[in-house]
């Protein structure tokens, strides 16, 4: 019998507020999904976004304030294996345009988390589910 060979993935942790990971793991639990295999396929779309979204960097100052802002919070920290050229993509753009990168996980997760009706008073407040069929 030839042994096995293991492929390794690099992790990253981040630390998330602790009532959106709670969330976030049930919902996943729920769905039989696997988080980080989840996570990567989301990324790889997302960050995309992010970049293109992000048109000039944020200020020191702002990157600071949201950094301060997060240490505040209750979080858990969570170790995401993810494939290295994706975690390089996203250490990449977070550094470029000065994005907290648990704050983008957070919102990420956050956004995973919660339901459509939730998303939309907090995106959409004044269009309401309307944005689902420009989509």
């Amino acid at each position: 019998m030839a042994a096995k060979t293991l492929k390794t993935v690099p992790k990253i942790s981040v630390k998330i507020w602790r009532p959106i990971i709670e969330k976030l793991d049930a919902k996943i639990d729920k769905a039989c999904l696997r988080r980080d295999a989840y996570l990567a396929k989301i990324l790889e779309v997302e960050l995309g976004w992010l970049d293109e979204e992000v048109s000039i960097p944020n200020t020191q100052a702002s990157y600071d304030h949201v950094l301060e802002r997060l240490d505040q919070l209750d979080r858990k920290l969570v170790s995401l294996a993810l494939p290295s050229d994706l975690t390089a993509r996203l250490n990449e753009i977070c550094s470029r345009k000065r994005i907290v990168r648990d704050a983008f996980f957070n919102r990420l997760f956050l956004l995973l988390a919660v339901s459509p009706a939730v998303v939309d008073k907090l995106l959409f407040r004044y269009i309401g589910s309307a944005w689902r069929s420009a989509v």
